[in-house]
């Protein structure tokens, strides 16, 4: 009797051990349930930082995005997108809220005949809603089956803009030490990056100047390798030129020039896909990393044409001038406007030399990594790069 009793009270006790297990796995059972329900849809599977972002994508934007010039690399819109034809070096899915014009999506065509990259072909192209009349299945786009986003924008965002914020505050501020004047007229802020690759120009020294030059940076392939971060902050709007400006012109309508170290603007025969290593299809798409990138973590409205390098405006409504030609670069911002001009895809890692891993239905995380770029301290001390 005493030994029927002892087997009874351990199944019993099995029994309970069972259901507690089970009853304390529920939650994650429910959280994996939610994020594959409507056909286990596919999420962005990585953390949402920068880095990862300028990676992956050609665009981000919160809300809305018009890209009616060619856009080489993969997008994620999170409001009303009208685009022309990209995706020919797409490495990451794309995905838009609510797609309202498209041009064909080109499925890694630029990577599908190399041998290094072709694993990164015939990555999808998703769409939650679609204007009616617009042919987004003809040209090869797939309903986005979630309940949610493909992308948090919302939680993103919030990332991007606490990430940039700290890059600003913590940068070396640039003064009015570091202004000359030119013989010709006008004034030039040079940037120290051969000393400080993190550098703030605060309002009253943007003000002052008519063009800003990145001294120190003697060999272009460096911006492949060493993060150089330009912060423009507590400026109002902001209007930037990366081609040719007369003194004049910078005066009338308060344009400022980017310049190379050499004192000459970055289009034409200085643009960056004639300067990098690792370029593809006649330099449309970097492949060796590029990690320039223009931060403005305060900036509402941003104006900028032939840019050299990532934008990256949390808050920032970016146009691209009318009429202008390609830049080499990201952009992540609240919405974009580019009427004509072609967006080339110079991701800001390396791109892999490996087939990618299919996305995760569950992200890894939401939270960044650390990737703030040490402030005033030279470089000889400074990372060059931020950990991914």
């Amino acid at each position: 009797m005493s030994v029927l009793y002892n087997q009874h009270h351990k199944l019993r006790m099995s029994i309970i051990a069972l259901l507690v297990c089970l009853i304390g796995m529920a939650p994650a059972v429910i959280a994996l349930a939610d994020s594959n329900s409507a056909g286990s849809a596919q999420v962005y599977p990585k953390q949402y930082t920068i880095e990862n972002l300028l990676s992956d994508y050609q665009y981000v934007t919160r809300h809305d995005l018009t890209a009616m010039g060619h856009t080489v690399g993969a997008i994620s819109c999170g409001g009303a997108g009208s685009v022309a034809s990209f995706g020919d070096g797409a490495i990451s899915a794309s995905y838009f809220h609510d797609l309202k014009a498209v041009g064909n999506y080109n499925v890694g065509n630029y990577l599908g005949g190399n041998s290094e990259y072709s694993g990164y072909k015939d990555l999808p192209a998703y769409y939650k809603a679609v204007e009616s009349g617009v042919n987004a299945a003809g040209n090869h786009l797939t309903q986005y089956t979630g309940t949610g986003e493909y992308m948090n924008f919302d939680s993103a965002f919030a990332s991007l803009s606490g990430e940039s914020s700290d890059w600003s505050t913590k940068a070396h501020p640039v003064t009015a030490s570091n202004i000359t004047e030119n013989q010709n007229g006008g004034s030039t802020l040079h940037l120290p990056l051969d000393t400080y690759q993190n550098i703030v120009i605060p309002k009253k020294t943007y003000d002052q100047v008519n063009y800003i030059q990145l001294d120190g940076v003697k060999d272009p392939a460096d911006f492949c390798t060493k993060q150089y971060t330009i912060s423009i902050a507590g400026s109002e709007p902001v209007a930037l030129t990366f081609g040719y400006l007369g003194f004049s012109d910078s005066k009338a309508d308060n344009i400022k020039g980017i310049l190379y170290s050499d004192g000459k603007p970055f289009n034409d025969s200085n643009s960056l896909k004639n300067l990098l290593p690792g370029t593809i299809n006649g330099g449309q798409m970097g492949t060796d990393g590029l990690k320039l990138i223009w931060n403005f973590p305060d900036a509402t409205s941003i104006l900028t044409d032939y840019t050299a390098g990532h934008i990256v405006a949390p808050s920032g409504a970016v146009t691209v001038k009318k009429g202008t030609g390609n830049f080499e670069g990201g952009i992540l911002a609240d919405s974009v406007v580019n009427q004509n001009a072609e967006a080339h895809f110079y991701p800001y890692n390396p791109v892999k030399p490996t087939t990618p891993t299919n996305p995760s239905s569950v992200p890894t995380s939401s939270v960044p990594t650390s990737s703030v770029p040490t402030s005033s301290v030279p470089t000889s001390s400074v990372p060059t790069s931020s950990v991914p």
